[in-house]
């Protein structure tokens, strides 16, 4: 199993211009952007292929989903295209060091009728990832495939159209 063709670190300084990041092993399907320096400190922003590339959330904050074509525009074969800037606030504000993790969640989006709940799914089952998007129903005892193919050990779930805190979880934290 090698690592690196399912998961990726890129650094970039950046210059306010259209412009591509890249130097992964893989198309990204999850990029997660954090400014490291310059410039007043800003969120980390979360991006994916199930929800569209131009579609952001922030990690560190529980707010909703929301679209800003100035920041992440396209998802490439070895990384992804940013705009010219975003304000302060963007992934490619001049002068200011990022960082990109980003992750390989497979080839293309599929519907997946596992569970109670229909799903929304991008998943890499050698690396043991899944992106998921799906409408909850507001009852208790519901499920939602992942596709997988066994049970996850770590779970990040928000609400994407309500300011409501993330959720965590992870099998170590399950009682026994």
């Amino acid at each position: 199993f090698n690592g690196k063709k399912h998961q990726g670190t890129v650094i970039w300084t950046g210059n306010s211009t259209n412009r591509s990041i890249t130097g992964y092993e893989f198309s990204p399907d999850w990029v997660w952007v954090k400014k490291r320096e310059g410039g007043s400190n800003r969120s980390h922003q979360l991006f994916d292929t199930v929800r569209g590339a131009q579609n952001t959330l922030h990690s560190d904050g529980n707010g909703t989903d929301h679209s800003n074509g100035n920041r992440l525009s396209s998802f490439d074969s070895n990384g992804f295209s940013i705009g010219t800037n975003g304000g302060d606030d963007g992934i490619n504000p001049s002068g200011a060091t990022l960082v990109a993790w980003a992750w390989d969640a497979g080839s293309s989006n599929i519907t997946n009728t596992n569970g109670n709940i229909t799903s929304t799914i991008r998943v890499n089952a050698t690396a043991g990832f899944s992106i998921v998007t799906y409408s909850g129903n507001g009852s208790n005892g519901q499920t939602v495939g992942h596709g997988l193919g066994v049970a996850p050990s770590t779970i990040i779930l928000k609400c994407r159209t309500a300011s409501q805190n993330w959720r965590v979880w992870h099998k170590s934290l399950a009682a026994d």
